[in-house]
């Protein structure tokens, strides 16, 4: 038989035989904080769900809510159609870098969702660029004590700011906090954080 844990202090999903541990197989690196897994095996479900049949109709995901009903939803990076079925990527988001890793939010006020898949494995990104059609953000400064993000868009002479946590992103969206006259273009800030 097989057996497979998550190993805190080398940060990886492993796998091996469950009689002594033998011929191990790392499945996974920089998975560091898992703190549960679970095993799916189609062979070994038991019952029926709208989910089996052609993935419920979902073009992505699909979860079964009872044996009568499933819910469909979307991976990081898109969003559910107004089918409530189908997904669609997302139009522009903010990308930032924290300590280890990168991230992304979307720019879209009421939308509070992860807008990147989280890219981990780096160490003290103090820049990020990407080239896509969401207008000019350039200066990025984060607000420890506020666990916040702001930022400046030359494009439409604002600077702006969202909370960091998605747990405090989903109750406060977006917010611009200054805006500038059409001749201003923001391109850097600095947050004094003793004030």
């Amino acid at each position: 038989g097989k057996l497979w844990w998550a190993n805190e202090e080398s940060a990886q999903l492993v796998l091996g035989n469950n009689r002594d541990g033998r011929n191990l197989v790392v499945l996974r690196n920089k998975t560091s904080g898992v703190v549960h897994i679970k095993v799916y095996d189609r062979e070994g479900q038991q019952g029926r769900n709208l989910c089996q049949v052609n993935n419920g109709g979902c073009s992505q995901l699909c979860f079964p809510t009872s044996e009568n009903s499933r819910s469909c939803s979307c991976t990081v990076g898109y969003n559910l159609r107004t089918d409530r079925m189908s997904c669609e990527g997302v139009d522009s988001f903010l990308m930032y870098s924290i300590h280890k890793g990168i991230r992304g939010i979307a720019l879209d006020p009421n939308d509070n969702t992860e807008a990147l898949m989280p890219i981990t494995g780096t160490q003290f990104a103090v820049a990020v660029d990407f080239h896509a059609d969401v207008g000019s953000v350039e200066g990025l400064a984060y607000h420890r004590a506020l666990d916040m993000l702001y930022w400046t868009s030359s494009t439409n002479s604002t600077i702006s700011r969202k909370a960091v946590d998605p747990i405090r992103a989903a109750t406060f969206s977006r917010q611009v906090v200054v805006t500038l006259s059409e001749e201003d273009h923001p391109h850097a800030l600095v947050l004094d954080e003793c004030q």
